[in-house]
């Protein structure tokens, strides 16, 4: 998956841009950490894992994610365009729908999407993926699993990247609430 985002990025460092006042906020789980951290211009990508793992051995994996190239663009192609790169390199994908969620005044999608012999490990990798078109970025958060996840846990990471909010001080129905995460 960091190949996917990295190919994202790279595809957005042209791009450019000046620095972000919008940003998207989550309630990062209790017990998960920053282990991974990369910001230019053109993107961020900011990886959290609960306590005894790391990126490079996870099984639970929170992502946030900002791509300036892609601002203003259509969440649900942008989700389209993650299962794409993911087909490419996963003889068995995993998809779900892609939906368009419920983010005013922010468009945003919903899928869930993974790799039943994922090229990385083997093994089961499922992610929950939301995208939301900010004016200054697309902003992006997964929850993602190293195996198939229970009906419980998958409800509970579709609530978590649900729950996660694009604010912007320049705009009166965007305000930023007082908690959660500023990548």
């Amino acid at each position: 998956m960091r190949r996917v985002i990295g190919g994202l990025l790279a595809a957005a460092a042209a791009a450019g841009g000046a620095a972000a006042q919008e940003s998207l906020r989550i309630a990062v789980p209790e017990g998960f950490g920053l282990a991974y951290r990369v910001e230019a211009e053109a993107g961020a990508v900011r990886e959290f894992v609960p306590a005894g793992q790391t990126v490079d051995d996870w099984r639970e994996m929170l992502t946030v994610q900002r791509f300036a190239a892609a601002a203003g663009g259509d969440p649900g192609a942008f989700v389209e365009g993650v299962l794409a790169e993911l087909q490419a390199v996963c003889a068995t994908p995993l998809a779900t729908p892609v939906e368009p969620g419920q983010a005013p005044p922010y468009a945003d999608a919903l899928a869930v999407l993974g790799c039943e012999v994922s090229p990385r490990t083997g093994g089961t990798e499922i992610f929950a993926i939301r995208a939301i078109a900010g004016r200054e970025a697309m902003h992006v958060v997964q929850f993602a699993w190293t195996r198939r996840p229970t009906e419980a846990e998958l409800g509970a990471a579709l609530a978590l990247v649900s729950g996660a909010v694009l604010c912007d001080p320049a705009r009166t129905d965007a305000p930023c609430p007082g908690w959660g995460l500023l990548p």
